[in-house]
């Protein structure tokens, strides 16, 4: 079972550096006219500024329906993954109301992360880098819907590397705790 990370077009991150972060990339609309357009597939950027320099209308977008996440979120399930789904800003988009519209018949497998903002991306400098183990703690637990996974933070040698995460002090060893019980998680 793999953890896998969807994310939108706005992130801006090109097919081939997606290709290789293992970041799978759902495109958003873009309309020059009567013809659509899925950015980053039949529209690359330089294409975009072309059209938009050579057009006499200007260009309109139209977030990814509920229906195209629902697609993607039923491969991450065939395949026995599950999936992180980081949308462009709820104050920008519907994007991240339509992942979570497709998410309720795959809660097993999705969840969904309002980035709340335009302006950083998947691609941004991180504040910390550290190799990680993930495993899925709980015998009985394992089971169930809801997992519970153990984050141990290590060095490239396999040393435990204790960082502050969340606002929370330095440590090697967090824990996703999802209880089996709390509908609300």
């Amino acid at each position: 079972m793999a953890i896998r990370i969807l994310t939108d077009s706005a992130c801006d991150i090109m097919q081939d550096e997606a290709k290789r972060l293992g970041i799978e990339i759902l495109p958003l609309h873009t309309t020059f006219g009567d013809t659509e357009y899925r950015d980053g597939y039949d529209l690359t950027h330089d294409e975009f500024f072309e059209k938009l320099i050579e057009s006499d209308v200007l260009p309109t977008t139209s977030q990814i329906a509920p229906y195209e996440y629902e697609k993607a979120f039923d491969e991450v399930r065939t395949a026995g993954d599950t999936a992180v789904c980081i949308t462009l800003s709820s104050k920008l988009s519907g994007c991240c109301q339509s992942a979570h519209i497709a998410a309720a018949d795959f809660a097993d497998c999705i969840r969904v992360v309002d980035s709340e903002t335009a302006n950083n991306h998947i691609t941004d400098e991180p504040v910390y880098t550290s190799d990680m183990r993930i495993r899925i703690r709980g015998n009985t637990s394992r089971t169930f819907d809801k997992k519970n996974y153990a984050i141990r933070l290590t060095t490239e040698d396999g040393e435990n590397n204790p960082l502050p995460l969340l606002g929370m002090d330095a440590h090697h060893e967090w824990v996703m705790h999802g209880p089996f019980l709390d509908k609300t998680l």
